[in-house]
């Protein structure tokens, strides 16, 4: 059974349910106070203000950006995501945790 997902999330245990769901790595897993990847997430949410495929593809760059960069930060440079098996499961968690109302159709 998947966990709640998009605006049912409401505290952190949602969210690392959701992410544990789709198998990222522990050490992508923040515990912490707050909703892992918050940035990227909100950087995805601007795709809907976007009007041309050139803005939806800056979109997604910067939410990707923003995804490494908190993982860095995180752990202070010690671990970066290293291939696609850690950063495709990290993007579709930070897709499933926006607020798209018709994400498939971005």
């Amino acid at each position: 059974k998947i966990p709640q997902i998009g605006n049912q999330i409401k505290s952190n245990t949602d969210a690392v349910k959701t992410i544990k769901y789709l198998g990222v790595r522990d050490k992508f897993i923040f515990n912490q106070d707050r909703i892992p990847y918050t940035a990227s997430i909100r950087e995805i949410e601007k795709i809907q203000h976007c009007d041309n495929p050139v803005e939806m593809i800056q979109c997604l760059s910067l939410s990707f950006a923003r995804l490494k960069s908190e993982v860095v930060d995180y752990h202070k440079g010690k671990f970066e995501m290293e291939s696609m098996d850690d950063v495709l499961p990290l993007s579709i968690y930070c897709v499933v945790m926006s607020n798209l109302p018709h994400a498939a159709s971005y």
